[in-house]
């Protein structure tokens, strides 16, 4: 974990490339660069939310789906990522729950106030279950979610 107050997400993600090519990590009990290894597979090990994350005019089972692409459709595992970031009552009173689009643009959409919205962001982040996360202030307007 990196913390303090010169260090924050969006600049580590920035300059993680430039340091991609000089560390070292164990694969297979031999030492490897990261800039050894196919792009796709060290992009699959690494989730990012970034402090203006993406608000997605999706349902809210795809907004958090969206971590796993390849498994949008797992409502179980949508549902534990937003229980894992207090998402899951205000999504479950949404007026289609988890089937509400997140946007007023669209009938029977709703819109989220920006610390609700951190958490569906969060949500997403977390459904990828990546073994490397970058978290650039992803809880800044949390206290405006729970009021």
């Amino acid at each position: 974990m990196v913390l303090g107050p010169a260090v924050g997400g969006a600049r580590l993600a920035r300059h993680s490339r430039r340091a991609r090519r000089r560390a070292r990590i164990q694969v297979a009990r031999r030492p490897r660069r990261l800039g050894e290894l196919e792009p796709a597979d060290v992009r699959r090990g690494v989730a990012v939310i970034f402090q203006d994350f993406v608000r997605c005019q999706l349902t809210a089972q795809e907004n958090i789906g969206l971590g796993e692409p390849e498994h949008v459709d797992d409502e179980h595992a949508v549902r534990s990522a937003a229980q894992r970031t207090g998402a899951a009552t205000l999504l479950e009173e949404l007026p289609n729950g988890y089937a509400t689009i997140l946007s007023k643009e669209f009938a029977g959409g709703r819109d989220l106030s920006l610390g609700q919205w951190q958490r569906v962001a969060l949500a997403r982040t977390l459904r990828r279950d990546a073994p490397f996360m970058i978290l650039d202030e992803p809880s800044s307007a949390y206290m405006e979610a729970s009021s």
